[in-house]
């Protein structure tokens, strides 16, 4: 199988490229067809070209990478980012236990997908999140995270939490 290379020139012409299988492109096929999408080929690669506002993230091309932050062992992505860098959406994964503290220097919304954490404000009792509680962290907020085993959440930031 081939490696495909897709970029998407979004409405302010910003390039996001991704890597992709065969599969993907297969599915993909249809919309060369009806004129959707621009096609080049090259050497070993092959690249298509995208324009759209519209972003979806599947789970296989969430693109997830370790973040180092000390006292957890943790991958991050945020496949989606708003324009000017206003907020970005994304998700992470706590894979191991972990203690971190971290303060906020954004705004965060996120929702538990998998597994659980706590929350502790410095000052007050730690708030715990489960599979599908909502939460929300103002910036500035200085915290003391905890997962007790592994977690797994989307989160949205604003502004967008990383160049």
């Amino acid at each position: 199988m081939g490696k495909w290379v897709i970029t998407v020139l979004d409405g302010v012409r910003r390039r996001r490229s991704r890597k992709v299988s065969d599969m993907v492109m297969i599915r993909m096929l249809p919309l060369f067809a009806a004129g959707t999408l621009l096609l080049s080929l090259s050497a070993c690669q092959h690249t298509a070209v995208v324009n759209t506002r519209v972003q979806r993230v599947r789970p296989d091309e969430r693109g997830m990478e370790m973040y180092e932050a000390p006292g957890a062992t943790v991958r991050v992505a945020d496949p989606i980012v708003g324009r000017k860098k206003n907020l970005a959406a994304g998700f992470t994964e706590y894979l191991k236990p972990s203690r971190l503290e971290w303060t906020f220097t954004y705004d965060e919304v996120f929702f538990m997908l998998e597994g659980e954490l706590s929350v502790q404000e410095e000052g007050f009792e730690p708030v715990k999140f489960e599979v599908g509680d909502l939460g929300y962290l103002p910036k500035g907020t200085r915290t003391l995270i905890v997962v007790p085993e592994h977690a797994l959440l989307l989160h949205l930031t604003q502004p967008a939490w990383q160049d």
